[in-house]
């Protein structure tokens, strides 16, 4: 997660990055994306609904470890988005 400044993005602390992803999971409506899934365990368990789409990156290095860690621990709110071929 990071810091958006005048002088270029900062990496947050993990000290601040946990703090500002509890402020986000508390709220009521919240939108999280992107491929931080190895620390956003937090906001998978306030969720009400997971939706998980992949691309050519994420079907070589990062798919298998992803849908375990889904399907093991949040099946029931897991939505896998495909896009229909043509």
């Amino acid at each position: 997660m990071w810091e958006r400044t005048y002088e270029g993005d900062k990496r947050r602390s993990e000290a601040d990055r946990k703090k500002c992803l509890h402020h986000i999971a508390a709220s009521k409506e919240w939108i999280i994306e992107g491929v931080h899934y190895t620390w956003v365990n937090e906001s998978f368990n306030r969720a009400n609904l997971i939706m998980f789409q992949w691309n050519a990156d994420f079907e070589k290095h990062s798919k298998p470890e992803i849908l375990h860690i889904l399907r093991t621990s949040y099946n029931d709110k897991l939505i896998i988005v495909k896009r229909e071929k043509r």
